[in-house]
């Protein structure tokens, strides 16, 4: 189903370790501290990641703080490597996780189970990472009931960030070829294909066993899951965070800290005050 193996090409080069910190340095002593890594699967060479953290620590680039928001894979990463990047100021991680039972992941050829996704989220949470995790809606076969086993997989961790996303048929993909075949497409692939503004919530083809209005309705309910129950853990964490630094770095505490760590961490004042407020923090 995914179009970076299928569509997009087969071949994979990778920088060294060496060569990738040399970037960092650069940036590091030009005063940035915060890097993302935009790469689909950064722990696929786990010795490679090694290195990258032991020439981190090597060169003394200490206060980093690094993200890998595209969505490593779960069977990609043990606890000692984690720990190794929580280290050198790895901070964020987002799990591919697809689906949330072993059945749905079968059909999609995820090449994993559960069971190692689960230790996988578990130890990352255990090192206090900030979590997401990655969810697809409407995979081949999948019912309502296998979409729940996915929200109750989400529940189960004290993860940051939850995303669902309905399925994208790609050409060259098993998933465009079945879907033709099977004439289960709801929009015709020349129009979504040729459509840059994306489709939020209008399912690109709908299944006997999970139609299109259960489609919709799932994507609804995941949003609403995400708002409820999710949401207020981020922002929990983010006044705390916001705490820590007011203290940490500008001797801020108390009830001065505590209004404006609430002001800053409100989604209609931060807009406004953002930028006013950052100027102290």
């Amino acid at each position: 189903y995914c179009p970076v193996k299928r569509a997009i090409g087969r071949s994979l080069r990778v920088r060294n370790a060496s060569n990738v910190v040399d970037e960092f340095e650069y940036w590091y002593r030009r005063g940035y501290r915060d890097f993302s890594f935009a790469d689909d699967n950064f722990t696929f060479y786990q010795e490679r990641v090694y290195q990258i953290c032991d020439e981190i620590t090597e060169r003394k680039l200490v206060g980093l703080r690094i993200r890998c928001g595209n969505g490593i894979r779960a069977d990609k990463v043990t606890k000692d490597l984690l720990k190794k990047m929580k280290e050198v100021g790895f901070y964020h991680l987002a799990f591919g996780v697809e689906a949330g039972n072993d059945r749905i992941l079968k059909n999609i050829k995820k090449g994993t189970h559960l069971k190692v996704i689960k230790q996988a989220i578990k130890n990352a949470c255990d090192l206090d990472f900030e979590v997401t995790l990655f969810f697809l809606i409407g995979s081949p076969g999948e019912t309502w009931g296998d979409f729940l086993d996915s929200i109750k997989l989400a529940r189960e961790y004290p993860v940051m960030r939850v995303s669902f996303y309905n399925l994208i048929p790609f050409p060259h993909t098993e998933l465009y070829d079945w879907a033709k075949k099977n004439n289960y497409f709801t929009i015709p692939p020349e129009r979504y294909l040729n459509d840059a503004s994306g489709w939020v919530n209008q399912p690109l083809f709908a299944t006997p066993e999970f139609s299109l209005e259960q489609r919709k309705k799932a994507y609804n309910y995941a949003q609403e899951f995400i708002k409820k129950e999710i949401f207020p853990r981020v922002k929990e964490r983010n006044i705390w965070l916001t705490k820590q630094k007011l203290k940490d770095y500008y001797r801020i505490s108390g009830p001065l800290a505590d209004i404006i760590s609430w002001i800053y961490n409100i989604d209609l004042l931060q807009h406004k005050l953002g930028k006013l407020i950052k100027k102290f923090i």
